[in-house]
C-alpha cells in the first residue's frame, strides 16, 4: 500500500471532492471493475481514473465523460520504460475496516 497526496483535479471533483489523500493498492495492477478508481501513469503524471481496456490502449474515464467513450483518453498499457501503465487501485479507507 501507498500513501499519495492528491493535487486538485478538476476532471475529478465529483468523486474525489474534499479528498487531499489516498491509498493505492500497488499489487492491483488489472483493473478489476468498472467502478474503481485506479493510479494511472500518464507520464508526465499520474491521474486517478475509472478504467477500461482496449486491446492496446487503457481508456481513462474522468467524471467529465463517463458515458461518451469518444472522449475517453486513451493511453498506452505499457509506459516508454516498460511498466504497466496502471500502478494501482485507490482503496477508500472504509474498504480497510472490518465488517
Amino acid at each position: 500500500l501507498a500513501i499519495v497526496r492528491l493535487n486538485p483535479d478538476p476532471n475529478m471533483r465529483e468523486t474525489l471532492r474534499l479528498c487531499r489523500v489516498a491509498v493505492i493498492d500497488l499489487t492491483s495492477q488489472v483493473t478489476q471493475d468498472a467502478t474503481s478508481l485506479y493510479a494511472v501513469d500518464r507520464g508526465e503524471d499520474v491521474v486517478l481514473r475509472r478504467v477500461r481496456r482496449g486491446s492496446n490502449r487503457l481508456y481513462l474515464i474522468s467524471d467529465q465523460n463517463p458515458d461518451c467513450p469518444l472522449l475517453w483518453e486513451a493511453v498506452p498499457k505499457i509506459d516508454s520504460r516498460g511498466n504497466p501503465a496502471i500502478r494501482g487501485r485507490v482503496i477508500w479507507l472504509n474498504e480497510l475496516e472490518p465488517p
